[in-house]
């Protein structure tokens, strides 16, 4: 049993995605996720099921603009969605808590990224975890009398988890076990503990997690098999789910006044919705049973509404880091080099400070060590400016940053007097951090450089247009054809196939 290192790692292969639009109504993806957003304030299905857009009831042209962007920058933010993420963590807290004494936590690897989005290794030490360990097959070595179980109900983990009981059992080490099901329990996860013989040595509780925050403007749930669970397993649990969370989500903000879905799954979203719906608040700090003041209307997409976009290239910043980089759980795995910030320039130096954090060179970022970074624009307001811009626009608006940012070092040589300098030494741990963050984008955009030059990148989006425009059908599935026989990556293939597939209603042989 691999043990967990000192801090939440994120797990999985990079992510399927395609590009990231300002839609009317916000979609979710097919293979795995869309990072998209809608007015300014979304809700994500991290699962590419569906996916809901709320409007506030000030909706106009200008909420499409970030808050960061807009023009009254110093207004409040139509929702705090850090409430929900106090709650998962107060949620995780209470969970932990309910075990007394020291435990061994045994994590749910696809957990982990949700989980490192609220929460922190520090807290759950402080809440008696004395060590962690990823759930999988093999031997528990569990040095605590408390076990605790904390995954997704699944039955292959339930079956590794039955099997580390009758083990212990064996081998005659006692136990006490506790298992939370992510987000609730399940009565098939019962019945196959009792099947295995062991429901009687587990207490059996949830953790109810739900939405989480992923930027100011977007939550997500996180879950990213719903797509298969639903269309190859026949497996709806998770709409069930979507409806435990956004009644949540009502219960803080009030009730939807509008609900409007578009696909057969919305539309049994949106019914679970109406059926659920409670008319008196259950609890008197709950808003549920009054019409919501920060809500115009609740707009549900199922993917199956447009299985076109997914498939196709993104060509915006962090469109182009999730397709050639990855991105997975907000967390994305760069050089070392690039995350651990270099040496302070000093102020007192001659020449402008900006020149002395270049980026070490493209080459040489591709052979260095990596280590996951949390890419939010909650602490790197740079993000923010660049995520949504076409490429071909980042290298502009980085010269833009990194000469105003020159200037800024160069007023210390105007400082005079004493209020002057001590203005400026003010200013100096802001202009650092940007400096950090102007390296950082720069080091990352010319990672991404090489890769949207290469001959097979350049094809590959040359197909896609063509498709949408019907131009040529035949011609553009003999250039597929001779993607395969240059070697392109299995995954690029199998997109321009499904969108030729999709489009022209299937490959005529």
């Amino acid at each position: 049993m691999e043990k967990i290192p000192a801090k939440i790692c994120q797990c999985g292969g990079p992510l399927n995605v395609a590009s990231k639009l300002r839609v009317s109504a916000y979609e979710s993806s097919l293979m795995p996720r869309r990072r998209q957003r809608v007015a300014w304030r979304v809700l994500r299905f991290e699962h590419p099921v569906m996916a809901a857009a709320v409007a506030s009831t000030s909706s106009s042209d200008e909420q499409t603009i970030r808050p960061s962007q807009s023009q009254n920058e110093e207004s409040e933010p139509l929702l705090d969605v850090s409430v929900l993420k106090e709650l998962a963590r107060k949620a995780l807290v209470d969970a932990l808590n309910s075990v007394n004494g020291a435990k061994t936590l045994v994590l749910d690897p696809s957990l982990a990224g949700p989980l490192g989005l609220v929460t922190e290794v520090a807290l759950l030490k402080h809440h008696g975890v004395d060590k962690m360990f990823w759930l999988e097959p093999g031997p528990l070595s569990a040095t605590t009398t408390n076990v605790v179980y904390l995954c997704r109900p699944r039955i292959n983990y339930v079956k590794i988890i039955a099997d580390q009981i009758k083990r212990h059992g064996r081998e005659a080490q006692p136990h006490t076990y506790t298992l939370f099901l992510v987000p609730r329990t399940s009565t098939l996860i019962t019945r196959i503990l009792e099947e295995e013989g062991v429901l009687g040595d587990v207490a059996i509780s949830s953790y109810n997690l739900q939405f989480i925050p992923v930027a100011d403007d977007v939550v997500s749930l996180e879950h990213d098999a719903a797509f298969k669970e639903i269309w190859v397993d026949g497996d709806e649990t998770v709409i069930y789910n979507s409806m435990q969370a956004l009644t949540s989500l009502q219960s803080l903000f009030g009730l939807f006044p509008r609900i409007v879905a578009k696909g057969d799954h919305a539309a049994r979203l949106a019914h679970l919705l109406t059926k659920h719906a409670p008319t008196v608040p259950t609890d008197g700090n709950s808003l549920l049973g009054t019409l919501s003041e920060k809500f115009d209307s609740l707009i549900i997409l199922d993917r199956r509404v447009d299985m076109i976009t997914p498939l196709l290239t993104q060509l915006t910043y962090e469109g182009l880091i999730d397709e050639l980089i990855g991105i997975k759980n907000s967390h994305v795995e760069l050089p070392v080099s690039l995350i651990s910030p270099p040496a302070i320039p000093n102020p007192s130096a001659a020449g402008g400070a900006s020149t002395s954090t270049a980026p070490p060179p493209a080459t040489s970022l591709t052979k260095e060590k990596k280590k996951k970074h949390h890419l939010t624009s909650a602490t790197d307001p740079l993000l923010a400016e660049l995520q949504d811009l076409n490429f071909s626009a980042v290298g502009k608006k980085l010269n833009q940053v990194a000469r105003r940012l020159d200037e800024d070092y160069k007023l210390r040589h105007q400082a005079k007097t004493v209020a002057q300098l001590k203005d400026f030494v003010g200013k100096l741990g802001g202009l650092q951090s940007e400096h950090q963050s102007l390296r950082l984008h720069t080091g990352l955009s010319e990672m991404l450089v090489p890769q949207t030059r290469t001959d097979v990148f350049n094809k590959s989006l040359e197909i896609q247009q063509n498709l949408l425009a019907s131009y040529n059908v035949n011609d553009q599935i003999t250039a597929i054809e001779d993607l395969i026989a240059q070697g392109a990556e299995m995954q690029i293939v199998l997109r321009l196939l499904c969108l030729a597939s999709i489009i022209t209603g299937g490959i005529k042989s």
